[in-house]
């Protein structure tokens, strides 16, 4: 029995937030495969940590997707600052790093898209009202049970 509405954008977020942890670990997997095979050819003796980078990268923005899609799930005041600050930071690294680096490319272009979007749709009016502190999680209010 849910008390609470849960407003348009909220699953709209968390499908966003599915999407990004799922295409993540897809290039963070093939960027860390690629790398082990390039290591092992004699054509790229110097071969650049630049690729392992982009791997780590990726895997962490896949787990902190995953975290934070569990914390839009439960409703928590908590997911609304997080959303918006790690997809801000990831957003951002991932266009620094498609300017500074030949590593990222064009698929940075998607990475902060999507980042930004999600971080932009936590400021629409039903995701503030959802996700502030005062009001009870998305199934009624919180009962301590002694």
């Amino acid at each position: 029995m849910n008390l609470r509405p849960i407003p348009g954008s909220v699953p709209v977020i968390q499908v966003m937030l599915v999407l990004i942890g799922l295409y993540q670990v897809f290039v963070g997997g093939l960027v860390l495969r690629n790398g082990m095979f390039q290591m092992e050819s004699p054509d790229f003796p110097d071969f650049p940590a630049i690729v392992f980078l982009r791997a780590a990268f990726s895997l962490a923005y896949a787990v902190a997707a995953a975290v934070l899609f569990v914390l839009v799930f439960a409703g928590l005041p908590v997911a609304r600052p997080g959303v918006v600050g790690v997809n801000v930071l990831f957003g951002a690294a991932a266009t620094v790093l498609m300017v500074t680096t030949p590593v990222l490319g064009v698929s940075a272009v998607g990475v902060a898209a999507f980042a930004f979007l999600t971080a932009g749709l936590m400021f629409t009016p039903g995701a503030r009202t959802y996700f502030t502190a005062g009001s009870p999680g998305p199934h009624g209010p919180r009962v301590d049970m002694e």
